[in-house]
């Protein structure tokens, strides 16, 4: 099974979407398949739906027309009562709405859904040796391939860079008299979304369990915001000598975690300068109501360290209130560990 999101025309818009496109192998069960594809078209048009049918290199497709009223019925295109009229999609002009088209057909033992056409025309030619460029000529998509995917039972990949446009113009404008209401682009700016290249994730199960990853791809020169508070460091993770063999999970991270929560008061002031102001005051206050010469950003905060410990053990005995209760352990490193 391959579900698979593509850029189309989508600029971000509503007048605009992107592909989708679902295929699926039946492998020695295309007779089923095929009739499951009929079964559908049947019971389609017996509920007064209106199809037509296309042919794409060769293929024949049932094109499922789904109209507008259909999709508002099923809460898909309600507009907001927020927006003003002048900036409603129904315009209140004459031009009849464009049904939105499902093309459904089979070629071989394979099931291929898509709400593009072009998307069809580049699979069927791939599919024929036809000159349209593949995924696994992808310079992005190969590293992740064969790092993470070979052996995987599930794994997904979306290339960001192009969305990154699209989600821009999709996002509300900021506020320039509301600081509290910052512009996309600022956002995108400051937590380094903007730098995202790639996401790969994948599942595969291996002799000792479940492996699960997570690869993000930013260019070193383009981690700002969170990818700069989660960067790790190169040191050593392995469980200390007084973390007990009745341990049932453990987890340690080498991060520099001063640095990082220097980069998280950073990421909100370029957001916003007055959310930024607020963060720095609201830690001010930490204490001063038990000790008014308390300083937190001094004694707690300029004094962490560069190692994180959590561990859990084993429930003390097999009741459910045992269980929802287990003793959990959490150490956080510090720099001057007297203060």
């Amino acid at each position: 099974l391959t579900l698979a999101v593509t850029r189309n025309s989508w600029t971000g818009g509503p007048e605009t979407s992107p592909g989708v496109a679902l295929l699926i192998d039946a492998e020695d069960q295309s007779g089923r398949m095929q009739s499951a594809i009929n079964d559908l078209k049947t019971r389609w048009q017996a509920n007064g739906n209106p199809m037509k049918n296309e042919s794409i290199r060769g293929v024949d497709f049932s094109v499922l027309l789904i109209e507008e009223e259909t999709l508002e019925d099923l809460d898909l295109l309600e507009e907001s009562e927020d927006v003003p009229p002048s900036e409603r999609t129904d315009s209140g002009l004459d031009e009849e709405e464009k049904p939105t088209e499902i093309f459904v057909g089979q070629s071989g033992s394979l099931l291929l859904v898509s709400n593009s056409r072009l998307d069809l025309e580049k699979i069927l030619s791939l599919m024929n040796g036809g000159p349209v460029l593949s995924l696994a000529e992808s310079t992005d998509f190969m590293p992740d391939y064969n790092r993470s995917f070979r052996d995987a039972l599930i794994y997904g990949w979306i290339n960001f860079e192009p969305f990154v446009d699209a989600i821009r113009n999709s996002l509300p404008p900021g506020d320039p008299n509301n600081p509290f209401v910052p512009s996309a682009e600022r956002i995108f700016r400051a937590t380094g979304i903007a730098g995202m290249k790639t996401l790969a994730f994948s599942s595969s199960l291996q002799s000792d369990g479940e492996h699960i990853s997570l690869h993000v791809q930013v260019p070193e020169n383009e981690r700002r915001g969170l990818f700069r508070m989660m960067a790790f460091e190169p040191k050593d993770a392995a469980p200390p000598s007084f973390v007990s063999e009745d341990t049932i999970s453990f987890a340690r991270y080498r991060i520099n975690m001063l640095n990082s929560w220097r980069t998280l008061e950073g990421m909100v002031s370029e957001i916003s300068p007055q959310m930024g102001g607020m963060l720095r005051m609201s830690l001010e206050a930490v204490g001063k109501d038990k000790d008014p010469t308390f300083d937190f950003r001094r004694n707690f905060v300029e004094n962490l360290g560069d190692d994180l410990i959590v561990w859990r053990k084993a429930p003390r005995d097999n009741t459910m209130e045992a269980m929802s209760q287990q003793p959990e352990i959490l150490l956080l490193g510090s720099s001057n560990s007297e203060q």
